[in-house]
């Protein structure tokens, strides 16, 4: 067999395999890039050394981390701080 021959046959069989794996485009596939593409500009544009004073301490560290760092302690007390007290009294 010759080189060409073989070129042509291993070109054959990776079209011919790789015909049913075409990505479709989805409502929730172009969601999730425009949400990383805004995400990716937020951490961008807020990527600045800001300092925090909070109750005699202070902490310089990049904006986008303080505002995921208050958006943990945010979900922390609105979903997880409710269940820990319902347990704690009892309730269930």
């Amino acid at each position: 067999m010759s080189y060409a021959e073989r070129m042509s046959d291993i070109s054959s069989r990776s079209s011919s395999s790789s015909r049913g794996r075409v990505p479709r485009i989805t409502p929730t596939r172009v969601l999730w890039v425009v949400l990383a593409i805004v995400a990716l500009i937020l951490l961008l544009q807020n990527s600045t050394q800001t300092t925090l004073q909070f109750l005699g301490f202070e902490i310089t560290a990049p904006l986008f981390v303080i505002i995921g760092a208050c958006l943990v302690i945010g979900w922390l007390l609105g979903e997880v701080g409710p269940r820990v007290w319902r347990l704690r009294r009892g309730d269930r």
